[in-house]
């Protein structure tokens, strides 16, 4: 073997190492995997869920030491149409731990024994534009119909969230959105946000109808 050819072999068998690293790193992920915390483990232990296929980390903030987890369980529903099944949105918060959204499918499961989280003075962070964001970014789903729903009804949601939920409806339609506003009692009592509802525009369809008459009948009280 000439040097020419065993130089040639040599860069070949360095290339197949190097390969070989790269592969490893991508096929051995559990170094990047989230840890999931005792808590949030112990915490969806506790509901007996039947079938659970486990606990997804969809976002982490460990300055704020906040984490949204999603877990999907039961039967599979559907599948010649592609299938799906009952999954539940929860979030930890400091040494708060709740669910925001669940989708149950399986009627073995009482989902009426859910434990909803309650947000309150102390969740400042979660009702800030720079939380709003980082969830809308991370999974839109989750912050337009999990999130957002549960915390557009919780009277402990400063006006200026509240404020905030109202106006981005004219951007993003969501009836459903609208309606849980409306049943929060410091909304019924706010001027402001409910001359917003009532004022929503006219989409296709006009979406919006209901709410817009929900809310000019509140705006109608104050008079």
């Amino acid at each position: 073997m000439n040097r020419k050819t065993l130089f040639v072999f040599v860069l070949i068998f360095l290339g197949i190492l190097m390969t070989g690293c790269i592969q490893c790193n991508i096929l051995t992920p559990e170094s990047s995997q989230r840890i999931i915390e005792p808590d949030i483990k112990s915490f969806v232990d506790s509901f007996n869920f039947p079938k659970l296929r486990g606990i997804d980390i969809l976002l982490e903030i460990p300055t704020e030491n906040v984490q949204i987890f999603k877990i999907s369980y039961g039967e599979l529903h559907d599948c010649p149409a592609g299938c799906f099944n009952s999954i539940a949105i929860g979030i930890k918060h400091k040494n708060k731990i709740g669910w925001i959204s669940v989708n149950n499918y399986d009627n073995e499961f009482d989902a009426n024994n859910i434990q909803m989280y309650d947000f309150d003075s102390d969740d400042s962070y979660l009702f800030s534009e720079e939380f709003f964001n980082k969830l809308k970014s991370k999974d839109s789903w989750v912050y337009h119909y999990a999130f957002l729903p549960l915390l557009a009804k919780d009277p402990d949601a400063p006006n200026k969230t509240l404020l905030k939920i109202a106006e981005d409806l004219s951007s993003y339609i969501q009836p459903s959105l609208a309606s849980s506003l409306l049943e929060n009692p410091k909304v019924q009592h706010n001027k402001q946000i409910l001359r917003i509802i009532a004022d929503l525009p006219v989409f296709s369809g006009d979406p919006y109808k209901e709410v817009k008459i929900k809310a000019q009948s509140l705006l109608a009280s104050f008079e």
